[in-house]
């Protein structure tokens, strides 16, 4: 039993911030995009592809979270683990870039506050 558990602790960080991210977009997420989704005036297609989009999100969080955890907890998925790091890395600097490039306030699409972060931490991990 001993040899099962291999503490990777930023993984688990990570792991532990992914799914406080999932949380608050599933809770806090899931209220902004109600009354989007109800709105009559946008066509049924834009609606879904909002639904289908936010879902999509939801469980890309929830997922990468389980990743995080099995990196923290198994050494081999250590490779997986810095795969979904540099894809978090990847929406972080999306997020910047859309900030930056729309000249909006850089807490508007804040999405990169939350991901680069769990992003250093799963990259951090993937070196130890």
């Amino acid at each position: 039993m001993a040899d099962f558990i291999v503490w990777n602790w930023p993984f688990a960080v990570a792991s532990a911030l992914t799914l406080a991210v999932f949380v608050l977009h599933v809770v806090a997420g899931g209220r902004e995009v109600r009354p989007v989704l109800n709105d009559q005036t946008l066509g049924r297609q834009a609606r879904m592809t909002l639904a289908y989009a936010w879902s999509l999100v939801s469980a890309g969080l929830l997922a990468t979270a389980l990743v995080f955890l099995a990196a923290a907890l198994r050494p081999e998925w250590v490779a997986i683990g810095w795969a979904a790091g540099l894809m978090v890395a990847i929406f972080a600097v999306v997020s910047l870039w859309q900030t930056v490039a729309n000249k909006l306030p850089i807490t508007m699409v804040g999405q990169w506050m939350f991901f680069a972060p769990i992003a250093a931490l799963a990259l951090w991990g993937a070196t130890r």
